[in-house]
């Protein structure tokens, strides 16, 4: 832990000698001098949810750290609250914090050398549509040898709300995407793949009547459908509303008929009533095995 030792002036003396004659012994001798004080790292950071809906409450977690040397006096953080949010109260593990003319203020005191403080603000959504930014600062007394890390920011979508409907009865537009993904690189004839599909709503309004598709390889059955139904070469999972931010996967097993040969290629489609269609897939290789591998690999009986 780093102390703090107040300011004081702290002077390097270096002395030269030689067997040799000096003629002029004035200038053997030369010193520096370096005035050093206390400083404090004060750090912060600044957390809050990735979506919000018009109208529901917001709330973001301030992190405040002081890494040192030195006791950090007198810290301070100012949060200019984002348009669009109406402030409805705030909590700190020390000190006390006010708003005035939208910008919060907390006044935290003294942190110690590797101690730290937590403020939470929270507040209403006023805004339709769009994005919050909520951007901290941190300070203290003494001097900032990091200042870099002294500032955060974190940025939120805002989704109309049941009260700000499109006009027309239209809905708003968003963003998905669609990863798939494998549990092997390399499959035997006879054996199993697992698949995972993760869809995620990465646009500004949630993700409506959205429904997931896996079209079933040549060379493969099902083996585990994961609750999804099979009809025409598909398994399909019942349509679901996803919120701005979320996330949900999807598990499925195939195994791959005796004679497989070449390579699995799987793909998937998500979409739905409010974004454009999305799709992935995957490519899962079929290992050689028995004689087939011999005459592969150019060995004769």
């Amino acid at each position: 832990m780093g102390v703090s030792l107040g300011e004081r002036t702290v002077t390097n003396t270096a002395t030269v000698a030689s067997a040799t004659y000096d003629p002029n012994l004035a200038n053997n001798t030369a010193g520096a001098s370096l005035q050093t004080g206390p400083a404090a790292d004060m750090a912060i950071e600044v957390a809050g949810p990735a979506g919000v809906v018009s109208g529901e409450a917001i709330a973001w977690a301030l992190k405040i750290k002081d890494n040192g040397p030195s006791t950090g006096h007198d810290a301070i953080v100012e949060d200019p609250l984002p348009a669009g949010v109406t402030l409805t109260g705030t909590t700190a593990t020390q000190g006390s914090c006010q708003s005035a003319s939208g910008v919060l203020r907390c006044e935290l005191g003294t942190i110690a050398d590797g101690a730290g403080a937590e403020i939470t603000v929270k507040g209403t959504v006023t805004a339709t549509s769009g994005t919050l930014i909520d951007a901290a600062t941190v300070s203290a007394v003494e001097p900032d040898p990091e200042p870099a890390n002294n500032d955060a920011a974190v940025t939120t979508i805002v989704s109309p709300g049941p009260s700000h409907s499109i006009p027309d009865g239209q809905v708003a537009r968003t963003r998905v995407s669609l990863r798939k993904l494998a549990d092997r690189k390399a499959v035997i004839p006879g054996g199993e793949i697992g698949y995972r599909l993760l869809v995620r709503d990465v646009g500004p309004a949630p993700a409506r009547t959205l429904r997931i598709c896996d079209t079933l390889p040549m060379q493969t059955t099902v083996a585990r459908r994961g609750g999804g139904h099979v009809a025409s070469g598909r398994i399909c999972f019942a349509p679901f509303t996803l919120a701005v931010g979320q996330s949900r996967t999807f598990k499925i097993v195939l195994r791959v008929d005796s004679d497989a040969a070449g390579a699995i290629v799987n793909r998937a489609r998500a979409s739905g009533a409010n974004f454009d269609p999305v799709r992935a897939r995957v490519t899962t290789p079929v290992a050689a095995t028995g004689l087939r591998a011999f005459r592969e690999s150019g060995v004769t009986g």
